[in-house]
């Protein structure tokens, strides 16, 4: 079954990339490279076969780490990310194949006529075709989401602000506008990789330590929301200090502290703002609450930018557009379930439709909104949603918890 799928994966991947006309320049390559040189063609099928057996590998372990993922090995981006190597050993063996074709006796050796015009023409032509069959694809003048949800992420904090990510897509995106544009420097992103126990990996620790001292600098202010911090991320074996930990007890009093998702045991304490989660020194009061809910939903509706999310050809074709949209219609749903609990049953119908709208796909969005008419009584469109839910969820069962 591994092999089959790979198969299918590797067929449907380099077909599309290189058309039939570029496979078979390939295999005319490899031809010529074995007849020329039988160590050049050993090291080429080499290189191909080793990559071959290293994805038999992943897809024949019982844990499928594509499916678990929710990666389609049939999408058009995956190809590009997980079969990098043998895509670019087909090109080198195609162009082989172009320049042989160029000195094929009988075109070479032709006159003026046809056959020495089409052989100086295809190997032109090939790229050439390719080149217009994918540019639609490459062509990222109008993508600006990736760019906006950098910003987004930059325009929902206030300055000197602290962010816990975990979401890559906008990690990077924030980085290379910190990095490259030099757009608020202010901001300090945490990232921290897990090792086992739960602990931040020792390298990334000091890593903090030395670009961002003044972070962990200071005494920790014991109360409430330090004993809830040391409950969640609890010290090492050795009782070294959770970075998390470290990191929110000696700044939740001097600079924002944001999380990019929920985090159940400090829920009380957590505030969505946008598409984060400001953690809070004491707990709001249901008033409050409410309030810190509309600011945050107003940073969510009208100082996000947008621009191009919604393209059908990106949703289609562009790994970090679907991930972008998802950030954002997760997002709305977090303020549908604080409404909801807040029994603002109008503000929390608005955005459960909105994550809806968002992204139509995802079963949680549809089983909020059927909570959420449940709540106004209207037991139709409740019951139409959870049967949505319940149709999407084969789908996604590898990414979904039972009750998530």
């Amino acid at each position: 079954a591994a092999l089959s799928r790979q198969a299918a994966a590797l067929g449907v991947g380099h077909t599309r990339h290189l058309s039939w006309a570029g496979l078979g320049a390939a295999l005319l390559g490899g031809i010529v490279l074995w007849r020329r040189s039988r160590r050049l063609w050993l090291g080429l099928a080499g290189s191909f076969a080793a990559s071959g057996v290293f994805f038999f590998v992943l897809l024949a372990l019982p844990y499928d780490p594509f499916a678990s993922a929710g990666i389609d090995l049939m999408r058009r981006e995956v190809v590009e990310r997980f079969f990098v190597a043998p895509e670019l050993l087909l090109c080198f063996a195609a162009g082989l194949g172009c320049a042989a074709w160029t000195r094929w006796r009988p075109v070479a050796s032709a006159g003026r006529g046809g056959m020495r015009r089409w052989g100086v023409a295809l190997p032109i032509l090939l790229p050439a075709f390719l080149l217009w069959r994918h540019f639609p694809d490459a062509d990222a003048s109008n993508r600006y989401y990736f760019r906006d949800l950098g910003e987004n992420v930059l325009r929902t904090v206030p300055p000197e602000a602290i962010i816990f990510r975990r979401d890559s897509t906008a990690v990077f995106a924030t980085w290379c506008l910190q990095q490259a544009e030099g757009m608020r420097p202010d901001v300090v992103v945490i990232t921290p990789p897990e090792a086992r126990g739960g602990q931040t990996r020792e390298w990334y620790v000091r890593q903090v330590r030395r670009r961002r001292p003044e972070i962990l600098a200071g005494a920790v202010e014991f109360n409430a929301i330090e004993a809830r911090l040391r409950e969640t991320f609890p010290p090492a074996a050795d009782g070294a200090e959770h970075l998390v930990y470290a990191v929110c007890a000696r700044n939740i009093g001097r600079r924002p502290v944001y999380f990019d998702e929920f985090v159940p045991p400090l829920a009380d304490h957590l505030v969505p703002e946008g598409i984060l989660y400001r953690l809070l020194a004491v707990p709001l009061s249901p008033a409050e609450r409410v309030l810190a809910l509309g600011l945050g939903a107003e940073v969510l509706e009208r100082q996000y930018r947008y621009r191009g999310l919604y393209a059908l050809e990106a949703v289609e074709n562009d790994g970090a557009c679907r991930r972008a949209i998802f950030t954002y219609s997760a997002a709305h749903a977090s303020f549908a379930r604080e409404y909801l609990s807040l029994a603002r049953l109008d503000r929390a119908l608005h955005h459960a439709l909105e994550a809806v709208r968002m992204h139509s796909q995802w079963p949680p969005h549809h089983r909020l909104l059927a909570s959420v008419y449940r709540a106004l009584g209207d037991d139709e469109a409740a019951a139409e949603h959870e049967a949505r839910d319940r149709a999407l969820m084969p789908l996604f069962r590898n990414l979904l918890e039972p009750g998530s």
